[in-house]
């Protein structure tokens, strides 16, 4: 079980280090370089073990993979529906 958890309200990914806090903005990690950099810098710090590396690593993965799933039904539902394709509604009555 990772220690880390998502709060997905503020969109931020929450670690508590004995009495600190630890924050990750998810919303500053969507690109594989910004996910690479949150990792390389709690890599670095002196409390970060294995578990806790691999933990983000796994919130981000599962983060973005959700996030992408997210837009990707919401661009079939708008392809679908034509819902938000202006130009595509006026073709069709030319």
């Amino acid at each position: 079980m990772s220690a880390w958890n998502v709060d997905e309200q503020r969109l931020v990914a929450v670690l508590k280090v004995g009495l600190s806090v630890y924050e990750v903005d998810l919303l500053r990690a969507r690109t594989r370089e910004e996910a690479l950099d949150w990792i390389h810098h709690i890599a670095g710090q002196q409390w970060a073990t294995a578990d806790i590396v691999r933990g983000l690593v796994d919130v981000l993965l599962v983060w973005n993979v959700k996030r992408l799933a997210r837009a990707s039904a919401a661009n079939t539902v708008q392809r679908v529906t034509g819902r938000g394709t202006q130009s595509t509604r006026r073709d069709r009555h030319h």
